[in-house]
């Protein structure tokens, strides 16, 4: 019974108040069981264990209040003020994760299979391991790289996503076998509000979480978290939300305070599986993106794999990208370093100095974007340029953190950046003091997407 009843240490010291509970159960129901033959009937049911999850580590499984339970009080949404995405018809599969720490794998794919039917009505279904895959792989130059024998092992981050899944990646679930992340919307800056404007228009959002944690309980038939001081090490996605979800039902878990308000983020969490989890308003956001693919496009030109740091140029600054393919580009990539960003996108033959295209774009919301041009470009040697309203998005220098590592790679005639009407490389070694930086910039995160 000990086993089965408490999960952790902790617990053990609260073993006196589970006898209680249990012989408060026991008493209702031999109470119950004096009644007639229609009382018994209509007396509610014991809430199940679900299916699989509830074992899962940092989830204690407590006991329900007896009373509540015998009496079938029981929360139950209303419309006003909760929202699912599944009531919209994303099919939204509830995913048990494969591998220790592939949380953030599985939250992206759900993000990605729910805006592609928020934006074309597609049922789609992307592989978390096609994401781990490229994400991972020793198969490229640069980029991001495991420090362990065993990817399943290593956490990761959406910014890692985006960098890697904009270079384009294999989807073994479509037809055509390749898909490129056509945005990873970086909601970080975004009030509540704003992030449920975000999932209801884009998509489902990934959330950070702790993964063993002592707010994480099930009480009342519900999967619940609180973590007011929240430090991430797993990543889930938000479905969903319920401004009236009872903030007591959160306090019920061993250790954790009733938070200072009603209401919860409706999460799909792949270490469960088997229903969704509702996490307290009170908890902090972090590691928040929404993610966008396609597989319309072709090849995709790069030298890039991330915006791991920003230069900037006065008011303004310029970046461009040679290229040497021949081909019909019909998008251009890049990252927008702040919300409300407005940029200028040039597409320049690089013998003539003749300018192709030019168009403007703005976003919202920070993050990576893919930007359709208004007209398909024949090109061969050219060059993309794109000027920004301030700071703008480059690689950086390697580093590591003991678990992953980040090695870029960049050569002369690659990327550029337009100091007073000159431009300069910068691979150069006199670029970076020229722009007074204390890095080495690498390449510019500027990618041109092919017909």
């Amino acid at each position: 019974m000990y086993t089965e009843m408490y999960k952790s240490e902790g617990d053990l010291l609260y073993m006196d108040r589970g006898y209680k509970k249990i012989w408060a159960l026991a008493l209702v129901m031999l109470l119950t069981a004096c009644g007639t033959a229609t009382e018994l009937e209509s007396a509610p049911t014991a809430t199940p264990k679900p299916a699989g999850g509830i074992d899962a580590p940092g989830f204690e499984r407590t006991m329900m209040n007896a009373e509540r339970e015998a009496s079938g009080e029981k929360y139950v949404h209303g419309e006003e003020g909760y929202f699912m995405l599944s009531d919209e018809g994303a099919d939204l599969e509830l995913k048990m994760q494969k591998g220790q720490r592939t949380g953030w794998v599985y939250a992206a794919s759900t993000s990605m299979e729910s805006a592609a039917y928020l934006k074309d009505g597609k049922q789609i279904k992307i592989d978390p391991f096609d994401i781990l895959d490229k994400t991972y792989g020793d198969e490229k130059e640069e980029g991001y790289f495991s420090e362990s024998n065993n990817n399943l092992v290593v956490s990761g981050h959406g910014r890692y996503v985006a960098a890697t899944l904009s270079n384009g990646f294999r989807d073994r679930n479509q037809d055509s076998g390749y898909r490129v992340l056509t945005a990873a919307r970086n909601c970080e800056d975004l009030s509540p509000e704003q992030i449920k404007d975000a999932i209801k228009t884009h998509g489902a959002m990934t959330m950070g979480i702790k993964e063993t944690h002592n707010g994480r309980g099930f009480n009342d038939g519900y999967f619940t978290q609180y973590d007011k001081n929240n430090i991430d090490d797993h990543i889930v996605a938000i479905v969903g939300w319920d401004d009236h979800f009872p903030k007591e039902i959160f306090a019920k878990t061993h250790f954790v305070e009733t938070p200072s308000q009603d209401g919860g983020w409706i999460v799909q969490d792949s270490l469960i599986g088997s229903d969704y989890v509702y996490i307290s308003y009170d908890t902090e956001l972090k590691d928040n993106y929404i993610f966008e693919s396609s597989n319309e496009y072709g090849e995709v030109a790069s030298y890039d794999f991330g915006n791991e740091k920003t230069i900037s140029t006065k008011d303004a600054t310029t970046l461009a990208n040679v290229f040497h393919k021949k081909g019909t580009i019909k998008a251009v990539g890049t990252f927008f370093t702040k919300n409300d960003e407005s940029i200028t996108i040039r597409i320049v033959d690089e013998k003539s100095g003749d300018v192709l295209h030019e168009q403007t774009a703005t976003e919202e919301i920070k993050g990576y974007y893919v930007i359709p041009l208004d007209k398909e470009i024949e090109v061969s040697d050219y060059r993309v340029e794109v000027t920004y309203d301030g700071e703008a998005p480059v690689e950086g220098e390697k580093w590591s953190d003991g678990h992953i590592k980040y090695r870029p790679k960049s050569k002369k005639g690659q990327s550029f950046v337009k100091l007073q009407d000159k431009w300069y490389d910068l691979a150069e070694k006199g670029t970076r003091k020229k722009l007074g930086l204390d890095f080495n910039p690498n390449n510019a995160c500027i990618k041109a997407l092919y017909a």
